[in-house]
């Protein structure tokens, strides 16, 4: 496996717009998973509703928002 696909993504999904609380919101992710998993975390904020999802309302992980 690449070194580049090794790892873990957090995706933050908040409608949160100060920029202190929601940097403070993106280290604490960090720092939770990095705790619990031994990979590199990567934490990323997204507007609410920006994530696709399924019909049903599940995660489509592979799809890609444009």
């Amino acid at each position: 496996m690449d070194e580049e696909r090794n790892g873990v993504a957090v995706l933050i999904e908040t409608a949160e717009r100060d920029q202190e609380v929601l940097a403070g919101a993106v280290r604490a992710a960090g720092i939770a998973v990095g705790k619990a998993l031994p990979a590199p975390v990567s934490v990323f904020a997204v507007a609410r509703n920006r994530v696709p999802r399924t019909t049903s309302g599940k995660i489509r992980r592979r799809a890609r928002a444009q």
